[in-house]
Order: C-alpha cells, then structure tokens, then sequence
C-alpha cells in the first residue's frame, strides 16, 4: 500500500466517526435524550482521527514533500485543503464548546452544537471529496518511488508519536465504544 493509499484508507474510519457525529447531532435537534459522555466522545474521535493523526500526517509530510515537486501553495487545491484543515479546526472547537456547554445544562447549546456538527461534517466529507476524487491522484503523479519511501517511514514516525502518547489506543477504543452503543445514544 502507498502512502496516498494510506492516507485514503483513513478516510474511510474518519467518514465512520463523522456518521457518529451527524447521529449525535439528530438525537440532539430532535431533543432525543444524549449520553453526553459519548457525545463528547465522538467530538474527541473527531480531533483525535482527523487533526491529531490524519491531517498531521498531510500537513507535516505530504504537502512538504508535494511542495518540493512543484505542487506548493499556489497550487489552488492545495490552497484550498489547508484552508479546509484550518477551518476545520475551528469548527471543531465551536463544536466542543457547544458540546461542553450541553453539559452545563444551556438551552441554546443544543442549536449550536446541531449547527456545528453540520456543518463540521459537511466540511470533513467534501474535504475527502476532493482528496479521493482529485487531489491523490495529482499527487501520486507528482510523487517518485523513493517519495513514497520517504512518506511511509514519516507516516511511522508520526504514528509513533501518537502510539507513544496513548491517542491512537484511545481512538480506537472510543470508536470501539461507539460502534457498540450508538453516538449520542
């Protein structure tokens, strides 16, 4: 498997967790009861397998390393990735907020959260959209065998960052947990 094959196969597991979300964000607008610890799971789910893992790996070694390849930030789809990645970001934290702050009992916290789960998720699938579709395969392209070499032994030592730290044994059992019990639920 190539790196870029890497990178694609984690978007199945991140279209999986945002599937959780978007269920959360039902139980919540249709004022359903929430288990708030797994709603505030999936949030965590969602900035541990999208920014903590996946979008460090793109961002600290893909993109560099497409960069040298003549495929940098003037390249529009590239431009617009990382924009996504930051605006992702954001999101993510309004989405915490308003998740902490159904916690606290605050009324207005359930149309929030609702909104940023939306709007959140909507980010997320045509990010992968446009990297399953498009962006991958210019990348590909523009990468040599060696790159991906390269990519893979970054791709480790990133994870092996994240193995060392615990996160990634946590993501997989909240996800785990997830699975068995239902988002929100």
């Amino acid at each position: 498997m190539t790196a870029v094959e890497i990178l694609s196969e984690e978007h199945r597991t991140i279209l999986e967790v945002i599937v959780h979300l978007e269920r959360a964000a039902n139980r919540v607008e249709h004022g359903d009861p929430i288990d708030l610890r797994a709603v505030m799971e999936v949030v965590d789910l969602c900035d541990l397998c999208v920014h903590q893992m996946h979008v460090v790996k793109e961002e600290q070694a893909l993109f560099p390393l497409l960069e040298s390849r003549g495929l940098g930030r003037e390249v529009t789809v590239v431009s617009a990735l990382l924009a996504q990645h930051q605006t992702g970001g954001v999101f993510l934290r309004e989405l915490r907020t308003a998740a902490a702050r159904l916690g606290e009992g605050d009324s207005s916290a359930r149309r929030d959260f609702v909104i940023w789960a939306r709007d959140y998720s909507g980010l997320v699938r045509e990010h992968i959209r446009i990297e399953d579709h498009y962006f991958y395969s210019l990348a590909s392209q523009a990468l040599k065998p060696a790159d991906d070499e390269a990519l893979q032994a970054r791709f480790a030592r990133i994870e092996g960052s994240i193995r060392g730290s615990g996160e990634r044994a946590r993501c997989a059992a909240l996800l785990e947990r997830l699975r068995a019990m239902g988002a929100g639920g």
